[in-house]
């Protein structure tokens, strides 16, 4: 028998995109409401190698790969790059540790500045069925702007260290 889904689509536009740094205890965040934009990743579980026995396939097995890091790219409305007072910080800025955010802390305790991203994205039907999707310790930031008929956008991607998101649902 068919099974047809009937729940409503899900995207950004009804959820939140949180920037956080690595500050112990209490870390310094940005919330971005999400109106328009995308959200894409894509996982990379440690792959076999197949390895054969003098050349033989039917006597391969698979031996663990090197692991390699999870890749994203997301896309915002852009609203400033610096912020002035009284506006709040940009995502521009907490992304890249600049302007208001050059005090950020970076959530690895060596190498390229990284910050967890932390997308809610909000169930139609019921907001406390929302689902989190966390990129932990992402970085090496390639930040783009675009003129846009409508409105501008900021294309971000990068990378995290972790073969995966960890992904959660209130039960």
């Amino acid at each position: 028998m068919p099974v047809s889904n009937t729940y409503p689509t899900r995207n950004l536009q009804g959820g939140t995109l949180v920037i956080q740094d690595g500050t112990p205890t209490t870390p310094l965040t940005l919330t971005v409401i999400g109106e328009e934009g995308n959200l894409e990743w894509t996982a990379k579980p440690r792959p076999g190698v197949p390895v054969t026995d003098r050349d033989l396939i039917e006597t391969a097995f698979d031996a663990p790969a090197v692991e390699t890091p999870m890749t994203f790219s997301f896309t915002i409305k852009y609203r400033y790059c610096l912020a002035e007072t009284p506006e709040p910080l940009s995502p521009y800025e907490a992304l890249l540790k600049k302007g208001g955010a050059a005090a950020w802390v970076s959530t690895t305790s060596a190498g390229t500045f990284r910050v967890n991203l932390q997308f809610t994205i909000a169930n139609p039907i019921a907001a406390s069925k929302s689902e989190l999707i966390v990129l932990p310790d992402a970085g090496n930031f390639e930040v783009k702007f675009a003129e846009g008929k409508e409105f501008n956008t900021l294309q971000v991607s990068g990378d995290c260290l972790a073969i995966e998101p960890t992904i959660t649902r209130p039960t």
